[in-house]
């Protein structure tokens, strides 16, 4: 089992600070001299309080914490939907028997639908919508009081992220990736009637990568727009997708609602550059165990960086010039691939940056936290 960190070292430092204070009060007290114990007092709160609040503010475990990846420990219920149905927290630690089922429909999404009906069946759901337009898909599964939206990503990751812009639409609450939200524009219409005649209790969306992107977008919108209730959003390598004052305001929008995987050294979650910022509660598949980030709750930051949140410390988005270097690398990788004789088996993800995005990965490595069965 790999080690367990944690960031309450502060905690203990700051109790010793306090401790010796009060004992060299004590001291002072009861030598009868109270001015010099006054003094003392005051110098002491006025050199180590700011340094105790400092610690504690810097190094608060919402910047991040990280536990140990303990695989299978989790059992899964035998009803793939009845974690659908249970309260959660995205807060908590990140064995929700609710991520083993939308990473499977993430993975889902992107087979057609002849293919992807029976799998989704197969979880459970009876009544199975397809909304397609142009190159988006996603699906609608229901059962009973139970719905859960699951958006296909991309199958060209390189030409995507070559061809992925930083412009930016605006909404009341601040700016959105005009490339995503342009997509989930696209299937609106048929979400909301779909979800019309549903009527869902519980309401899940899913997706990965940029499948991602469009179930947050779609949960902006079902929640602020369309005034639907939403219990849950859980995505994979999902790229950012609102400026900082909206990624702020969905934090409040979806708090304990909402959770994002990202796997290793997967670059896709690190872009597009700032001013963009991702919400929601991060959960970090690493060597060293699962990083975490709880949503909402910035640690300090340098002035010039006051508006980052916490996730941008933790997982540091890629600046505009190292954005530009790698779409540029990209065009160069591609180039090659292009002239390779058509079936030499090279994909996408034999490109090293792109390697931890498959969703493959992201499926097991949520499967491994729970019991095999």
């Amino acid at each position: 089992m790999k080690r367990i960190f944690s960031s309450g070292w502060h905690v203990a430092l700051t109790a010793l600070i306090g401790t010796a204070t009060i004992a060299a009060s004590h001291w002072f007290l009861s030598s009868g001299l109270l001015q010099h114990a006054l003094l003392a007092i005051g110098a002491v709160a006025v050199v180590f309080l700011p340094v105790g609040l400092l610690l504690l503010v810097v190094s608060s475990p919402n910047g991040g914490k990280t536990i140990a990846e303990r695989v299978g420990a989790t059992p899964l219920p035998a009803d793939s939907l009845e974690p659908l149905r249970l309260a959660w927290n995205s807060d908590a630690d990140p064995a929700w028997p609710a991520a083993e089922t939308l990473a499977s429909m993430s993975q889902t999404a992107y087979l057609s639908p002849v293919v992807a009906e029976p799998c989704l069946r197969a979880l459970g759901f009876d009544h199975i919508e397809t909304v397609v337009q142009g190159s988006m898909l996603g699906y609608v599964a229901s059962q009973g009081d139970v719905t859960v939206v699951a958006f296909r990503g991309t199958d060209d990751i390189p030409g995507w992220f070559v061809d992925l812009d930083e412009l930016a639409a605006s909404t009341p609450y601040g700016d959105i990736h005009r490339g995503f939200y342009d997509a989930y524009q696209s299937l609106k219409p048929q979400i909301t009637a779909v979800l019309a005649q549903s009527r869902p209790k519980h309401l899940w969306l899913t997706g990965h990568s940029l499948g991602g992107a469009l179930a947050l977008v779609c949960a902006y919108d079902l929640i602020e727009n369309q005034q639907r209730a939403v219990d849950g959003v859980i995505t994979l390598g999902q790229p950012m997708v609102a400026c900082r004052q909206l990624a702020a305001y969905l934090d409040r929008l979806l708090c304990g609602r909402y959770a994002y995987f990202v796997n290793e050294a997967d670059i896709v979650p690190r872009v597009p550059p700032p001013p963009y910022a991702h919400c929601g509660s991060l959960v970090w598949f690493t060597e060293d165990g699962i990083r975490l980030s709880r949503q909402g709750k910035p640690v300090l930051a340098a002035a010039a960086d006051a508006a980052a949140p916490a996730q941008a410390k933790l997982l540091p988005p890629v600046d505009k010039e190292e954005f530009q270097r790698l779409k540029s690398g990209l065009r160069a990788d591609l180039g090659k691939l292009d002239r390779l004789p058509k079936g030499s088996g090279t994909l996408w993800k034999d490109i090293p940056c792109f390697a931890d995005h498959a969703v493959e990965r992201y499926v097991d490595r949520v499967r491994g936290l729970f019991e095999k069965t």
